[in-house]
């Protein structure tokens, strides 16, 4: 499994659309077996979506994201969590663990072209 968080100096980022970073952590079982930071380039909201997909990501884990955004990547059958703060390795720690602290009403609506 891949997961995927919207990252900046070790921690997790508070928006999906202009995180620069993602830090991708492939899990096998409950162990971190490989992560690596990848930069986003010159991608949108929209192609964000299609960069993970690209990198065979299952899940992410961001501050903040936009309604159409979570969309999209759940269509693409990518889980998202939003609310999420702190320290990017802690966190997918967490989650392999089940006890990330995140909160699904964090999401937005963006005035942003998509």
């Amino acid at each position: 499994m891949k997961i995927a968080v919207s990252y900046n100096n070790g921690e997790v980022f508070g928006h999906f659309g202009q995180t620069k970073f993602f830090k991708i952590y492939t899990v096998e079982q409950t162990k971190i077996v490989n992560e690596e930071v990848v930069a986003t380039g010159e991608y949108s909201h929209a192609s964000l979506v299609g960069f993970l997909m690209n990198l065979d990501v299952q899940m992410v884990l961001v501050g903040g994201i936009g309604s159409h955004a979570i969309d999209m990547l759940s269509e693409n059958g990518i889980k998202v969590y939003t609310g999420v703060t702190g320290n990017a390795d802690q966190n997918v720690l967490d989650l392999i663990n089940g006890n990330l602290k995140y909160d699904d009403s964090c999401v937005h609506e963006c005035s942003h072209n998509h």
